[in-house]
């Protein structure tokens, strides 16, 4: 990096004092431009406001390495030197972590904690070890790399593993998948003084030799295993009696011993994605375990006496899935509530009989995160669901509260009394009630439910006889709203609650209305009123200020949307929604509009527009509008749409589009629209004065009536055009920059145009299929000289050749000759005229792939012409012709891989195979005269016996144990 550009990263990571700024740039100047070094070092300043700590930095004698790696290192080692010994610790148990590999904070804090590292007087240990965490990430000693199922994903930089190594050479080893080739060297670095050991596993685990070699570290505290889905003896562990974390995941292991329990000082165990369907009852004698991970896996029961696993802060588990594919989890044990320090407990899950009840989660009081609460139809004391006591709760941010959905018990259900009594705290952040069956929601939910001051989110699913939502508009911070399967709800009306009606939602960002099928109307209270001018003034009025997703879908019966303005929206989707009519409002910041199985839909309204001018309105961001299935809407609003990139039609009436003005229009797909005509939809418009110069891809399928294309698309790469009129075939010669084009099902074309081809540099694919009346391409096919790929299916006429006596005028003209860049041939189905490969006499040198489909009148294929092909496909042909057609392939050096699909009359193996000296690969699939075939038996196996990857079936039948697909 330049000298400017290494203080502006500085000064943003450190913000270094005004009175420091001179230290800083010394400092910035000594790190030579070095990106990690400048952040490293930023960081770890960025707190410091004793300028004697800067000067020390910068006086530092290791800056004295002049060394280019090892130079940065001795930066890097400054910011290590200045960690807290409890910071060490943890940055130093990093070294676990292989080379270039994600890991997640909270199974990295989980670990620390286990090891001992975190120290808390509140016994609050992972909020504390977020901080050790949060404080190595800004010295950049961690990199936020992605996101994996909802969590950010961190990764360390190479020099920093670099760094630990040097660190922790005698406590740490980490054998990794790149050093399997000199596995036993590496294997003979475990000993006593080995704390840390991280294992690649596949099948070298198998060897007892190996397993052997692992024994050595008998002071082992942490063993962590990669790789997927291989054999692990398990039993390798119970001699590491020091072990504290092992994580096992994603072995082929599908019992824990009984003897699990000599780990007694096991406090972090990972078994997720393993085959275990059952943990043994020994595992609740370690006392010491605070983290049991077993994600993935279908616990059919949980131990019964796990309320002796004392220590226990964090079980991790997926719902299981029975036979009938139903999800469910089983419920957690009697005694579970005994577990005070539990902190982790996604699903709780009341059991009908045996099994925890409601009132375990009593002193449950340092749960955090989310918890699900379900099986609340099993409790049959209501009293007992006031001792769970969920005010108390103070660390949970996320609760979903479900019952099982019986409709058969609703009616004698305590449904509206129990949810009654399960008021969470006030800062809850997030809430979700599903298969709720009372009549009413609870009164926390009604006319106290701005007491839930900071709730963000709000999902209500299944509420099926709930008639009236909650006033969800009053709450300040709610950002995302579901509402889904909500049958008894007919009118929504009362949504807001208020009569403010410029206060109502201040903060949503996303809103998504599904499978509401009795819902008829949604109105403001504005509209529900009178009707008077005031509350049509207020309709214009700005609601949802702040929302950027709104989605409506599956509610037949919606046919009144309210009118609001929503100036932030930045996506509508509508699908499934009765109404005739939309009405939408001008916007600058709609990015997308999609539009589906909207079947009563004739109107798209413009909410300023009077809809007796002729007036266009901007959306000046709207990047993607999709309108599918909705067959009675026959005309769009005036729309100037000038930064609309991609636009797909299906099944929509309307008889013309005017998208003229879109100028950056990249994608297009008009798809089954049979009235549509033309483009423009002003009479006496000339679309070939229309210029899409950014369209990249066209897509026309099912619009017979349409006759024109736009005259110049410059540059169009791809056009596709099925079932439709063959006149839009007039301006493909305009298309110079194509590189793909595909024509199906144009029954009545028999000539491409003339011109085609003969400035068309760029063409690599063509694709014809089901153009029976299709006669020659002889004249296009002489002039696409970059053509690599050729398809054609179906044409019964067509016949694939090449002008008589092209071959001497190339010559005389010192022209390259045709399809001299032909890469990948496939003919197939009904081209009964063809003879011959296209340029039958002159050799086709690029091409690799030859497919010949059910053409049988094809009598042979030369090896000259095809000398550099590698791969033969023969598909739907009989035994005869294949026999033939391998005597003129005898000398054809070159062919490697044979396929022979879908070949239901071939019996047996033509003898002509033998001649194939060079075949690598045969693949035989659906040839029922072909599957008896088996590895060095039957009559027809010396006949291929030189091949050595045989697939039948999908099914290897060599001793080389590689697939021939």
């Amino acid at each position: 990096m330049s000298a400017a550009e290494s203080w502006t990263l500085f000064e943003k990571v450190a913000h270094p004092p005004t009175g420091f700024v001179s230290i800083g740039e010394e400092i910035v100047r000594k790190c030579g431009g070095v990106p990690l070094a400048i952040k490293t070092l930023g960081g770890m300043l960025r707190n410091e406001t004793s300028e004697r700590e800067w000067q020390s930095v910068r006086d530092s004698e290791l800056w004295k390495r002049t060394d280019n790696e090892g130079g940065i290192l001795s930066i890097i080692r400054l910011s290590y030197d200045h960690l807290t010994s409890s910071l060490k610790q943890c940055f130093a148990y990093c070294a676990v972590i292989p080379k270039g590999r994600r890991f997640k904070k909270d199974v990295l804090i989980k670990q620390w904690i286990a090891q001992g590292f975190i120290h808390s007087e509140n016994e609050l240990l992972e909020e504390e070890g977020e901080k050790y965490f949060n404080e190595l990430l800004q010295r950049s000693l961690f990199q936020v790399e992605g996101e994996t199922a909802g969590n950010d994903t961190y990764k360390m930089h190479d020099l920093i593993h670099d760094l630990l190594k040097s660190i922790t050479e005698k406590e740490c080893l980490v054998v990794e998948e790149s050093m399997m080739n000199d596995l036993t060297r590496h294997l003979a670095l475990c000993n006593d003084e080995t704390r840390h050991l991280t294992l690649w596993i596949d099948e070298w685990a198998r060897d007892p030799k190996n397993l052997d070699a692992l024994k050595k570290c008998k002071k082992l505290r942490s063993m962590i295993t990669y790789g997927y889905y291989h054999y692990f003896d398990i039993n390798v562990c119970l001699s590491f009696r020091c072990l504290r974390v092992l994580d096992l995941s994603s072995k082929n292991i599908y019992f824990l011993p009984n003897s699990i329990d000599k780990l007694r000082h096991l406090r972090y165990f990972d078994v997720s994605y393993t085959g275990i369907t059952k943990l043994p009852e020994t595992i609740c004698n370690l006392h010491n375990l605070q983290t049991l991970r077993v994600l993935g896996i279908y616990l059919h029961k949980w131990p019964q006496n796990m309320k002796r696993m004392i220590s226990l802060r964090h079980i991790e588990f997926d719902r299981a899935i029975e036979y009938d594919g139903r999800y469910h989890a089983c419920p957690l044990p009697k005694g579970i509530g005994e577990l005070t320090f539990l902190r982790t407990l996604p699903d709780f899950i009341i059991a009908k009989e045996s099994g925890a009840q409601i009132e375990e989660l009593k002193d449950l009081n340092l749960l955090w995160g989310n918890i699900h609460i379900g099986g609340l139809d099993n409790i049959t004391n209501v009293g007992c669901a006031g001792e769970a006591d969920l005010k108390a709760k103070k660390h949970v941010n996320s609760l979903k509260l479900s019952w099982s959905g019986d409709e058969t018990v609703a009616a004698e259900g305590n449904a509206k009394e129990v949810i009654e009594i399960l008021e969470p705290h006030s800062d809850l952040k997030e809430l979700s009630v599903e298969n709720y069956m009372g009549l009413g929601f609870p009164s926390w939910m009604t006319e106290k439910l701005t007491n839930l001051k900071k709730i963000s989110l709000i999902s209500l699913s299944s509420c099926k006889r709930c008639e009236h939502l909650p006033p969800v508009g009053q709450l300040d911070f709610l950002e995302s709203l579901e509402i889904d399967t909500m049958d008894a709800v007919k009118h929504i009306v009362e949504f807001d609650g208020s009569h403010n009606y410029k206060d109502l939602f201040p903060s949503l960002t996303d809103f998504h209305l599904r499978n509401m099928p009795n819902l008829e109307r949604w109105s403001s209270p504005q509209e529900d009123g009178n009707g008077d001018e005031q509350g049509r003034e207020r309709d214009k009025q700005v609601i949802f200020k702040c929302l950027r997703t709104l989605s409506i879908s599956n509610c037949p019966k919606l046919i009144c949307l309210p009118m609001f303005l929503v100036p932030a929206l930045e996506e509508l989707k509508m699908s499934g929604v009765g109404c005739e009519s939309i009405k939408c409002s001008r916007s600058h910041s709609l990015k997308t509009v999609d539009l589906f199985d909207m079947l009563n839909l004739d109107r798209w309204l413009l909410q300023e527009v009077d809809s007796d001018k002729d007036e266009q309105v901007t959306f000046g961001s709207l990047r993607t509008l999709r309108i599918s299935k909705c067959p009675k809407l026959i005309c769009l609003p005036q729309l100037l749409l000038p930064a609309l990139e991609k636009l797909e039609m299906r099944e929509v009436g309307c008889e013309r589009i005017d998208f003229s003005t879109s100028k950056s229009l990249k994608e297009v797909e008009l798809d089954e629209m049979p009235n549509l005509e033309r483009w423009s939809s002003q009479e006496g418009d000339d679309d070939e004065q229309v210029v899409f110069n950014s369209l990249v891809e066209l897509n026309v399928s099912g619009c017979p009536r349409m006759v024109r294309l736009p005259h110049f698309l410059p540059s169009l790469e791809e056009l596709y055009l099925f079932n439709s009129n063959e006149m839009l075939l007039g301006s493909l010669a305009n298309y110079t920059s194509l590189s793909k084009l595909s024509i199906d099902a144009l029954p009545e074309v028999k000539h491409l145009p003339e011109e085609f081809g003969r400035n068309h540099t760029s063409l690599r694919e063509l694709r014809i299929s089901n153009c029976p009346k299709l006669i020659s391409l002889s004249n296009q096919l002489e002039n696409l000289l970059g053509l690599q790929k050729l398809v054609v299916e179906g044409c019964n006429d067509l016949v694939l050749s090449l002008p008589d006596g092209l071959q001497q005028q190339q010559q005389q003209q010192q022209r390259s000759p045709p399809l001299n860049s032909l890469k990948v041939l496939e003919i197939s189905h009904s081209c009964e005229k063809q003879t011959s490969l296209p340029g039958d006499g002159i050799a086709l040198p690029s091409l690799k792939k030859l497919r010949i489909d059910s053409c049988e009148n094809i009598e042979s294929l030369s090896p000259d012409m095809l000398k550099n092909l590698t791969k033969l496909t023969i598909t739907d042909s009989s035994e005869v012709w294949f026999s033939k057609v391998l005597k003129s392939m005898e000398n054809l050096a070159s062919l490697t891989f044979l396929s022979i699909e879908y070949c239901p009359g071939m019996s047996s193996l033509p003898e002509g195979l033998q001649c194939l000296k060079n075949l690598k690969r045969l693949r035989i699939l659906e040839c029922p005269g072909l599957e008896r075939l088996k590895l060095e038996e039957g009559q027809d196996w010396h006949k291929i016996a030189h091949v050595p990857y045989i697939s039948i079936r999908g099914i290897d039948q060599t001793t080389c144990g590689e697939s021939s697909d």
